[in-house]
């Protein structure tokens, strides 16, 4: 082939794909004038969304801005977490402090009322979100959004901070003055009822013959209700009304035991509370709602005497496995590892020369556990629902052997339980006594159990 015809060959090659270059980048017009979210969508939708609250602050006291704050809550809170976690990254980067303050207020206080000036200062995403909270179902919008932040928070840092506002703002809005204690009955509502069964977070309730027996005449169920949600309850705390301390989880829930007396009724024993929205973790309304239940308990039943819980231990066989693993001593006295290999046997306590071998250690380690094992800042119980008791100003009253055979009771704490105790005469003293100094009112036997303090203080949970 001679150069002329190879360069002929060029020019035509060249031209081909001079052609197709072209026709693609018609193609691409055509499509991103069409369809411009899909090339762009992340960019797209975040430009959307800063557009969306720009409108929305800007729409302050206008007609126009219930509305406003309408579409975000139906575009971003109701759609995908994604979405939702879109809406919240925009308002922790571009509308705080160092944001979007156009719509803030005026930076010159000069004839400015005082709230004028206190929301100059805010930023601008806390306007955002009380217009969020006024719609009618804003409130449980809030709640949501918070159950999305608290695992973002951990790994952003301005998350973290939209995160703290939030629940801030949830605090003031669910302040325990604003909420009403209302007993539940198997004649409640039954959205009420519903919830309960939806979110049990103990013990869980098998239908409804389950729920029935929780709330029969020797039983009482406590729940916490905000006004502008009157069927949703916001915590819940379930109550056997007994003779003596019961220690073993089976005979609380059993559906076929006979019923107590409740006038006759010694022991109130708090066996199961439960958060129904995540979003509130943290804002105190347990203890709240457990004070107000031993309240209106002594009130109605005279002859209690004690309240006391029957509670599970959730961190315990993670902290005895992980100390095990490292090799690490995990209590004061010596523990034969061997003795312990046997609790990886299936229904080893079902065997009794088994269930024999380990009680005295497990029982050592676990009150070990209880009241030396602490968190990093070194005051705090590392067990998260001791934690919640022991702040509550309840004291470390018992341990119970094989108390919980359930799947989540063996593998959470071996099948073991305990009993923290609430003297409502002593609950200010020991609350501040454990926040301030973290000292753990504990009962003698669970102290002897747990052998001489050593610096297992210290420890991480």
């Amino acid at each position: 082939m001679n150069a002329s015809a190879r360069s002929d060959r060029r020019v035509r090659r060249v031209g081909r794909v001079g052609r197709l270059c072209k026709t693609w980048r018609a193609l691409q017009t055509s499509l991103s004038r069409a369809i411009p979210m899909r090339l762009h969508p992340r960019r797209s939708v975040i430009e959307r969304v800063r557009r969306d609250i720009r409108e929305l602050l800007d729409s302050d006291r206008q007609p126009s801005s219930r509305s406003h704050t309408s579409e975000i809550a139906r575009d971003y809170l109701s759609g995908p977490a994604r979405r939702r976690m879109l809406l919240l990254r925009v308002l922790a980067r571009d509308f705080g402090m160092l944001g979007d303050t156009r719509s803030a207020g005026s930076s010159d206080p000069r004839g400015q009322t005082a709230a004028q000036i206190v929301h100059s200062i805010e930023p601008p995403r806390l306007n955002v979100l009380r217009r969020l909270a006024e719609l009618p179902d804003g409130l449980k919008l809030l709640m949501r959004l918070r159950g999305d932040l608290m695992d973002a928070a951990r790994a952003d840092a301005s998350m973290r901070t939209v995160e703290q506002e939030l629940h801030r703002l949830l605090a003031a809005y669910f302040n325990v003055d604003l909420l009403e204690a209302r007993g539940v009955t198997w004649r409640s509502p039954e959205t009420v009822l519903k919830k309960l069964i939806e979110h049990e977070a103990v013990h869980e309730i098998h239908g409804w013959n389950d729920l029935k027996n929780r709330l029969d005449a020797d039983r009482r169920c406590f729940a916490l209700f905000h006004p502008r949600m009157p069927d949703e309850p916001l915590v819940f705390v379930e109550i056997a009304l007994c003779h003596g301390i019961a220690g073993n989880i089976r005979g609380l829930l059993d559906e076929d035991a006979p019923l107590d007396d409740p006038l006759s009724a010694d022991t109130a024993v708090f066996y199961s509370i439960s958060n129904c929205h995540r979003g509130l973790a943290g804002t105190s309304l347990g203890h709240f709602l457990i004070t107000r239940a031993i309240g209106e308990l002594a009130a109605e039943l005279p002859a209690l005497k004690t309240f006391v819980t029957l509670s599970p231990i959730p961190g315990f066989a993670n902290w005895l496995r992980s100390a095990l693993e490292k090799n690490a001593a995990p209590g004061p006295a010596p523990i034969d590892h061997a003795e312990l290999a046997a609790l990886q046997l299936p229904g080893w306590y079902g065997d009794p020369s088994i269930a024999a071998a380990v009680r005295d250690p497990l029982m050592r380690l676990c009150a070990h556990y209880l009241l030396r094992v602490r968190r990093r800042d070194g005051k705090r119980a590392a067990d998260a629902v001791a934690h919640f008791h022991l702040r509550n100003g309840a004291r470390l009253e018992r341990l119970n052997w094989l108390a919980d055979l359930s799947e989540k009771g063996l593998r959470q704490a071996y099948g073991l339980m305990v009993n923290y105790r609430y003297d409502p005469s002593e609950l200010a003293d020991r609350c501040e006594a454990y926040v301030r100094r973290g000292v753990i009112a504990v009962a003698p036997e669970i102290e002897v159990l747990a052998g001489d303090p050593v610096e297992a203080a210290g420890q991480a949970g």
